[in-house]
């Protein structure tokens, strides 16, 4: 059963969704971004606009942007992420074989646990912090609580938890790598989060034709589209976008309970 049902995911992404994605990739910058406003990424877009400025105005982020992030807070911060996206990815493993919207978007090569750990301990180490004497923050048990339920109740609306996290450090890493190496000079092997040398191993279609070993700018441009071409319903959509807007939120009460760091 299980083999079938792969065939036909692999079926309905290649029939249903290619005309559809080759549209999107075909197409220049500035006539993707128009057509992306009356997507579902747009709508997307449009319900978390407040609540991202909001997010992206916190104390931690303009500490990272301005150079003055302390090694603590960007290790609560990894310390943190790692109890929740561990707790998101093991869902999303859980729950794929049985959702093909679900199925068709999850990418082992964009999943960030083993990451997040890697650097965890590394500031750890470098911090003098035993990992198993501290606790993740309440906002993150909140955060997890959330995810638990929704792949009892709602498995659909962890797309948007994965696509808003995903998304965000595909298009944003960069950045944000760039001044936690000029801030804190961590050696390479803390430093794994932003890196996607895992994209090596994909080959995807891009603007017509097949790319091999994608950048992360590529793939988070693929990745929007791919979303966009999911076969949903209405309530799955508004599903998907109020969990957008509810994992943005939380992410932001975990960066407020960073600020004494």
């Amino acid at each position: 059963m299980y083999a079938i049902y792969q065939f036909l995911s692999g079926y309905f992404i290649k029939t249903s969704s290619d005309k559809v994605l080759d549209q999107f990739t075909s197409k220049s910058s500035r006539q993707r971004a128009n057509d992306l406003k009356e997507t579902l990424i747009g709508r997307i877009s449009e319900r978390i606009r407040d609540v991202h400025a909001e997010v992206d105005s916190k104390p931690f982020f303009t500490a990272i942007l301005n150079y003055k992030v302390t090694p603590e807070a960007y290790f609560y911060y990894l310390f943190n992420m790692y109890h929740i996206y561990k707790t998101r990815e093991q869902a999303l493993e859980r729950v794929r074989s049985n959702s093909i919207p679900i199925n068709q978007v999850c990418f082992s090569e964009i999943y960030r646990t083993f990451e997040l750990e890697r650097d965890m301990n590394y500031f750890a180490k470098i911090l003098g912090i035993d990992i198993n004497s501290i606790k993740p923050f309440k906002s993150t048990d909140n955060y997890i609580t959330y995810l638990n339920k929704l792949e009892k109740e709602t498995p659909i609306k962890l797309i948007g938890s994965y696509y808003i996290e995903s998304y965000g450090n595909l298009a944003g890493g960069i950045t944000i790598a760039q001044r936690i190496r000029k801030t804190l000079n961590p050696d390479p092997v803390g430093m794994s989060f932003y890196n996607y040398p895992e994209l090596k191993n994909l080959t995807i279609n891009w603007k017509g034709k097949e790319v091999t070993r994608p950048t992360p700018g590529q793939f988070k441009n693929y990745f929007q589209d791919l979303i966009n071409v999911l076969l949903l319903s209405e309530d799955e959509e508004n599903n998907i976008i109020d969990a957008s807007y509810e994992a943005f939120k939380m992410i932001g009460e975990v960066i407020e309970e960073l600020s004494p760091y």
